[in-house]
């Protein structure tokens, strides 16, 4: 069974392959995007819909393990790496096009900024969404609901 994080995600990237979608936005990559980094990428959903995102290395980060690994697993040709958008484990000026879909909301906002700005390659690209904050709480709510479960289920069982 799938986690609600994993099933959300899921979710994400239909919409993000549906151009008819009323929750539809998708960045553009351009020839000069090379090297690319999503911040926030889940399971790399951006990335499978990023229609030209093939031949380009692309890397994602995330915070979440489960849906890096899931992402991993079904998404080979993405780079995973588990990291903060406040600390990114990269050299300064070496993507050529940094986005996030959906994260920003739930970062130190002028330290993601500032990472991002570190990372990106003199005149480089940066683009950036937000969803309604009211919806990334109901998401945080399912994810401690999920932990919660899974506590009490662990303690019950190995008392």
């Amino acid at each position: 069974m799938l986690s609600s994080r994993i099933v959300y995600h899921l979710g994400e990237m239909k919409i993000a392959l549906d151009p008819e979608s009323p929750s539809y936005v998708m960045p553009e990559l351009s020839d000069t995007d090379q090297i690319i980094l999503d911040i926030g990428c889940g399971i790399g959903q951006t990335f499978v819909a990023l229609k030209n995102a093939q031949g380009r290395f692309c890397v994602g980060v995330d915070i979440d393990l489960e849906c890096l690994t899931y992402g991993y697993e079904q998404f080979p040709d993405i780079s995973f790496v588990s990291s903060a958008a406040e600390h990114l484990p990269f050299h300064d000026n070496i993507f050529d096009f940094v986005f996030s879909r959906a994260c920003l909301l739930l970062t130190n906002i002028p330290n993601f900024l500032a990472e991002a700005k570190r990372v990106l390659r003199p005149n480089g690209r940066v683009w950036f969404n937000m969803i309604p904050l009211s919806l990334e709480m109901k998401y945080f709510r399912d994810s401690v609901m999920d932990f919660c479960f899974i506590f009490l289920a662990g303690n019950l069982l190995f008392r």
